[in-house]
């Protein structure tokens, strides 16, 4: 009488990305033949759900293997260097040279981004962040005018594991400020002593020549 034959499981997952944020919680879908799941998420972490989620507290590239009896599968994710990214979207109509900064639980500005010029009606570079919200400002065309977008507009909020779009156009308010911020400036402090109060950005850039 002949004996039973063995199955042979295949091992296999997928996942809807390749690419993550920080702290974004990631489902790998088994698609294994077999019965029995070992899944190794390549930062110290393990598994034996079926499709398990997980997520990375520090970025870089992760081999995610998983077990299915003799069967191996791996799968790399690479994780961003923030939970969020964002990039500046001029649409004034004029080469812009612009800034980007946050500010800490106290006020005071941190991660400060010099974006350097921006052209009309295209976007900037894309940087990851760990911060919340965003401020953005830069300088008249033609003058030594530095100004900082005001509200309603700032600061922007970032909505986590997506690329935000921070857009100026004509019709963004500012304020005309008086220095440029640093790590001892607050950002009140900036609004406070700005040089002129709220204004439109089309108002201000048609008081110049834009070369």
């Amino acid at each position: 009488m002949m004996g039973a034959c063995k199955k042979d499981y295949t091992a296999g997952f997928n996942t809807s990305l390749s690419n993550y944020y920080l702290n974004q919680s990631i489902t790998f879908n088994n698609t294994s033949t077999g019965g029995t799941s070992s899944w190794d998420f390549g930062d110290g972490a393990k598994s034996t759900d079926k499709s398990p989620s997980h997520s990375y507290n520090q970025p870089g590239d992760y081999n995610v293997t998983l077990t299915d009896g003799s069967s191996v599968a791996t799968q790399k994710v690479t994780i961003y260097h923030g939970t969020a990214a964002f990039k500046v979207d001029n649409e004034t109509g004029v080469n812009l040279s612009l800034f980007t900064f946050s500010a800490d639980a106290s006020d005071y500005e941190i991660d400060y981004i010099d974006q350097g010029t921006v052209n009309a009606s295209t976007q900037g570079t894309v940087y990851y962040t760990t911060d919340s919200t965003i401020y953005v400002g830069g300088t008249l065309p033609g003058t030594d005018s530095t100004f900082l977008v005001a509200p309603p507009n700032y600061p922007y909020v970032l909505t986590k594991n997506t690329v935000n779009t921070l857009s100026i156009d004509g019709n963004t308010n500012i304020y005309i400020l008086n220095s440029l911020p640093d790590k001892k400036t607050k950002v009140q402090n900036l609004q406070s002593k700005a040089l002129a109060r709220k204004t439109n950005m089309v108002k201000m850039l048609a008081k110049h020549t834009v070369q």
